[in-house]
């Protein structure tokens, strides 16, 4: 019970007592400085509480102000929080595929082919995508073949003389002299 339900030990009574007939309970004479003195003390109450919400409103408004900010923060700390643990989930399950079609890769497999592979490999256990990986592989044609390794290019001489033969002129002058001529 709050100051406002209590009841007012200055009031008249409004209800009879109890074992008194309405008809033999009698009036309190009204008391008009009684009166303005409450009405005054209510106006003063009432006057101090105006100035006390006065001096909290700044303080109310800055709390509000804090409290917005900080959700709005938490609101964001959230959402970043959801992107960055999608992002980790999308990598890590590149990775767990990668390494699958790392594993299985027979030897000599190129790179090409084992990006190809992690790109399609699909299964929910590391045994399922080693598996996947396998016939992927398998469909590819890469199974257990070895390439040969890459062999150095021969060159393309074109020459009109048997390379055995020597040759006529070897003095540099005089085969520039032969060039001016001819």
């Amino acid at each position: 019970m709050d100051d406002n339900d209590a009841p007012d030990n200055d009031a008249p009574d409004i209800d009879p007592p109890e074992g008194q007939p309405d008809e033999e309970r009698k009036p309190e004479p009204f008391d008009e400085d009684r009166a303005r003195r409450k009405i005054a003390k209510a106006n003063s109450e009432a006057e101090n509480l105006r100035k006390r919400l006065k001096e909290l409103e700044p303080l109310a408004q800055k709390a509000r102000e804090l409290e917005d900010a900080s959700k709005t923060e938490v609101e964001r700390l959230t959402g970043d929080r959801d992107t960055f643990k999608t992002r980790a989930e999308t990598a890590e399950a590149s990775l767990t595929k990668l390494q699958a079609a790392l594993d299985a890769a027979p030897d000599g497999a190129s790179l090409a082919q084992v990006k190809a592979v992690a790109k399609r490999v699909t299964g929910g256990s590391p045994e399922e995508l080693a598996e996947d990986a396998a016939e992927l592989y398998e469909l590819l044609g890469a199974t257990a073949r070895k390439t040969a390794p890459a062999s150095k290019p021969t060159e393309a001489l074109r020459g009109g003389a048997d390379p055995d033969d020597e040759p006529e002129e070897t003095d540099p002058r005089k085969l520039a002299d032969l060039i001016r001529r001819g």
